[in-house]
């Protein structure tokens, strides 16, 4: 017994040393290696994905989609790819504009002035939101946290919900966490606030849809000159001057010129780098997740009919502790996420399906069929990465150079950015300027010519309007009063 625990425990496996390794397989670590393979053959490529499967979010299960699959085409990144490899989309299922949706925003009797000071508060930090372009501020400046600006600013019960509760699904932390600088960064990188909500919320006609298996097909079929071991996390990173080694969860070293961090900043805190991340690094890993680890769940049911059609609702459903939104796209399937703190994953079914007959009846707890899948959720509290650390190069939809973050368009775009950073390290003369070009944003927000007056209208709330209200009035009633002792 003690031979065997030797030999099991011995000197770890090294491998021969590779160009390029991606920890990662979700869609920007495989954006990546299929880059690399397409602009030189020849590179010698490996993927460590530490789950025992391949596209991160992009899951799917026998009975249909369970992760993400819906963009806007102004996403030009991960439209361009599905034209390139062939993978066909559709336009969204239009669902019937005389449906209602099931809002708990709409369930109050103040609903319609709360959704109307919601409105403006949006539109405000819509208006708001090209100036703060990345490195056009200092983020690092004391900014009043985001649960105060929005108690600030909105005075319903509802419509702070809705907001608090919006903040966390977008930046993977709580608005008591995440400044109003950061926050208005993020809306600037994801093409607007009012486009996240749409995206996440709304889920318009306007979006294009994909089977995101034939998409994991065609990039796996791009990737089989490379090596893609599954089950394999990476628990250390060694950085020298010359090449850096990558040791895995099976004790096994990997040797390579340059690795790609194609992983959320969040999970790099489950990694041992030498030496030490520089500063920036080091803080951005400190704000990344304070508390509780979220997670989200993403899950469909199918039932024979479709209840909450009967109903007259279009099945979009929020709820605010746990979070669930859900958009229906098919007559009898009814597709959602859950946000959750980790290790409620056993417990979501019962959770989502007890919230779904709350609202569309008792039919809902007993679906066809039901699948879900868990993952964490990124964590945006932080700037992009786009710099590499001498041979670390970093990709993950997070670290999109403010195109479209956290979402499918910025995941291809940092994985093709990661892709022409990892060609400068190991073949420099294969790069040329069409590669450069591919990469940049073409749809971030340009500052328009908003006068003053409109920027302090789009300010204006119930609060203000209110002290305003009183402070003319006081006015009136002093001058008022002055006039008739003196007067």
């Amino acid at each position: 017994m003690e031979k065997d625990c030797e030999l099991r425990l011995g000197p770890p496996e090294r491998s021969p040393k590779l160009d390029v390794i991606v920890v990662g397989a979700g869609l920007s670590g495989l954006v990546s290696a299929y880059r690399l393979l397409e602009k030189e053959p020849s590179l010698r490529i490996r993927v460590l994905e530490a789950s025992n499967s391949v596209g991160g979010s992009l899951q799917q299960n026998t009975q249909g989609e369970i992760g993400a699959k819906w963009f806007e085409k102004s996403q030009t990144h991960i439209y361009q790819l599905l034209q390139h490899l062939g993978v066909p989309m559709q336009q969204r299922s239009l669902v019937g504009s005389t449906l209602r949706r099931c809002w708990e925003l709409d369930q109050s009797v103040s609903s319609n002035l709360a959704k109307y000071e919601l409105q403006r508060y949006i539109n405000e930090l819509e208006l708001k939101t090209a100036f703060f372009k990345p490195g056009r501020f200092s983020i690092r400046k004391n900014s009043t946290k985001m649960v105060n600006h929005i108690n600030n600013r909105l005075f319903f019960k509802e419509s702070r919900k809705f907001m608090t509760s919006l903040i966390e699904l977008i930046c993977g932390g709580k608005a008591s966490d995440i400044t109003y600088k950061e926050f208005m960064s993020l809306c600037y990188g994801c093409g607007g606030l009012q486009n996240i909500i749409n995206i996440y919320l709304d889920c318009p006609n306007t979006l294009l849809e994909f089977d995101s298996a034939r998409l994991l097909n065609a990039l796996t079929q791009g990737l089989q000159r490379a090596d893609i071991l599954l089950s394999r996390q990476a628990k250390a990173i060694y950085h020298y001057k010359d090449y850096i080694e990558v040791h895995d969860s099976v004790q096994n070293i990997h040797t390579t010129d340059a690795l790609i961090l194609a992983i959320p900043l969040n999970a790099l805190q489950q990694i041992n780098i030498s030496p030490t991340v520089p500063l920036e690094w080091r803080k951005m890993l400190n704000n990344a997740r304070p508390g509780v680890r979220k997670m989200m769940t993403s899950f469909i049911a199918s039932y024979r009919d479709g209840h909450w059609r009967n109903g007259g609702y279009s099945g979009s459903f929020l709820k605010y502790d746990p979070l669930i939104v859900g958009c229906e796209y098919r007559p009898t399937v009814y597709t959602g996420l859950m946000l959750h703190n980790d290790g409620m994953e056993s417990l979501v079914r019962s959770m989502t399906l007890n919230a779904l007959a709350q609202h569309f009846g008792e039919e809902m707890k007993v679906p066809h069929t039901y699948s879900q899948y868990t993952f964490e959720l990124s964590s945006l509290q932080h700037l992009p990465l786009t710099t590499p650390w001498n041979r670390i190069i970093w990709s993950s939809s997070a670290a999109a150079s403010t195109c479209y973050r956290g979402f499918l368009g910025g995941a291809v775009q940092s994985g093709l950015r990661a892709s022409l950073n990892a060609l400068l390290v190991v073949r420099p003369q294969v790069v040329t300027w069409t590669d450069v070009a591919d990469i940049h944003c073409q749809n971030c927000p340009n500052i328009r010519d908003i006068g003053a007056l409109k920027l302090w209208l789009s300010a204006l709330n119930l609060y203000n309007v209110g002290y305003y209200a009183l402070y003319a009035s006081s006015v009136f009633l002093a001058l008022q009063f002055a006039y008739k002792k003196f007067g």
